[in-house]
């Protein structure tokens, strides 16, 4: 379901938000490898619609035992493929969906719905974490949190001091896609703007930027809280920050689901559209027609150096031209290695 981010409103609008944000779901059809099938007839594919904010191992139970007795007898841990690339268990399955739905060649099977996922019982990719049980998911998710924390807040005392209770009821929201459960176990985390000391913010690369320049399929930048002109950032100027000589025209820049207008207050984002580990997924995909024709305005104000507004004539120029940019990060990198899902996760 696909909604529009607004301006700032009350803390009762926040939570609205937020709510309607954390019921956002995934149809999923789960199939068992075919090389996999021991028995004599494959097993029927199962349905399920998974919440966004929850991680595939959490919600999969169901799936393992329906595949289970048609699958070879010895067994390793499940894991799951789409179009033949490993998913990424401790990615959000919201991002997972936006790389793969949002973020992809709109040619390709990803556009279909429900997403068709593979199950898979032996193989366990080498580039994927290990999963072995739900604690590993719980662990990896808390340790997330912190980071999160730390960077939005200075400090992750507040989660190392969390009670076991808390824990729990924010381990349950996870599973259930419920924010209240989740707003309950954090409780007194919200402060202010002005007291924040940076965005935790996640850059998820999908299709369309040259894999040589861009190394790591997730970037985590370091974002004050202010650009160097002392102003808040928005979404676009956030970008720029990061990526100097990306064109944003051919940009599709996708958050919960949503394609997001670039001039969107980045703080406004991250309070009302982050992951449950605190950190800002934005999903971006490049193109070769554009996806932000206001954008060759803001490109050509900054290249004249004079208030210009971009004609139509201008803006298909733009766009017969398309766009096969290589572009470089001010950013710090993680997770480089282990992914095998570049041109989708």
């Amino acid at each position: 379901k696909r909604r529009t981010a607004t301006n700032y409103g009350s803390s009762s609008a926040m939570a609205s938000t937020k709510d309607k944000v954390w019921s956002g779901s995934v149809p999923v059809k789960f199939s068992l490898a075919s090389r996999e099938v021991t028995a004599m007839q494959a097993p029927r594919p199962i349905y399920k619609l998974l919440p966004r904010m929850s991680y595939l191992p959490l919600v999969t139970t169901s799936v393992r035992d329906h595949f289970v007795n048609y699958a070879p007898a010895i067994r390793g841990d499940l894991w799951f493929d789409f179009d033949g690339k490993p998913l990424k268990w401790h990615y959000p399955i919201g991002v997972l969906f936006d790389l793969v739905h949002n973020c992809g060649d709109k040619n390709s099977s990803a556009t279909k719905l429900p997403l068709e996922i593979t199950v898979h019982f032996t193989g366990y990719p080498s580039e994927l974490l290990p999963c072995r049980t739900l604690t590993t998911v719980n662990e990896h998710f808390f340790h997330s949190l912190k980071e999160g924390c730390y960077l939005k807040y200075g400090t992750s005392s507040i989660i190392m001091n969390m009670q076991k209770s808390l824990h729990l009821k924010m381990e349950q929201s996870l599973v259930t896609g419920d924010y209240r459960l989740y707003e309950e176990a954090s409780r007194g985390w919200a402060v202010s703007e002005s007291k924040c000391q940076k965005i935790p913010i996640r850059i998820m690369i999908g299709d369309g930027f040259d894999a040589n320049t861009i190394k790591n399929r997730l970037i985590q930048p370091s974002l004050e809280m202010k650009d160097l002109e002392g102003k808040p950032f928005t979404l676009r100027s956030a970008l720029k920050n990061i990526f100097p000589s990306l064109d944003l025209t051919f940009v599709r820049a996708v958050i919960q689901g949503i394609k997001v207008p670039t001039e969107t207050s980045l703080f406004y984002l991250a309070e009302n559209m982050c992951h449950a580990d605190q950190f800002l997924y934005i999903c971006l995909s490049l193109h070769k027609t554009p996806q932000n024709p206001s954008e060759d305005a803001h490109s050509k104000i900054e290249q004249r150096g004079s208030q210009h507004t971009a004609t139509e004539e201008e803006i298909d120029v733009v766009g017969r031209e398309g766009s096969n940019q290589k572009i470089k990060a001010k950013t710090s990198t993680e997770d480089g290695a282990d992914s095998k899902l570049e041109s989708s996760t």
